[in-house]
């Protein structure tokens, strides 16, 4: 989200029974979404509460990864979303993944994602900007 100092992240912190690590919103897409952009924003109203208002950016390709916390294989789309304007971390509604949000410069941001990926797409989105 733009501020009159430049954008801003959103960033979310899971709680200790999801990993305790900060990330941008995330999920999967479920047989029920139909497209990508449907998952997108089922996830951005089931982790923040937020259903309209907002602008979807594909930041493609798709990224296959090992779990840190599993043997299992996951492959993620980075997605970026511009919130709407006046969001607060206050604002956001957490879901029970999730036990704070907190809005961050992208620097910010890229300092307390733990994954390359993350980085890779913070870095990715920033550029967009």
């Amino acid at each position: 989200m733009p501020t009159p100092d430049g954008w801003r992240a959103l960033m979310l912190r899971r709680s200790e029974a999801h990993g305790p690590f900060w990330q941008g919103i995330s999920g999967r897409v479920e047989a029920t979404d139909g497209t990508l952009r449907a998952a997108v924003q089922r996830e951005m109203h089931e982790e923040t509460g937020i259903e309209a208002g907002y602008a979807i950016h594909d930041l493609g390709p798709w990224l296959e990864f090992k779990s840190a916390y599993s043997e299992r294989f996951y492959r993620k789309r980075p997605i970026a979303v511009v919130l709407p304007e006046g969001t607060t971390a206050a604002s956001v509604r957490l879901s029970h993944e999730h036990v704070e949000a907190r809005i961050t410069t992208f620097d910010e941001a890229r300092e307390l994602v733990q994954w390359p990926g993350n980085e890779e797409a913070l870095t990715a989105l920033e550029q967009m900007l």
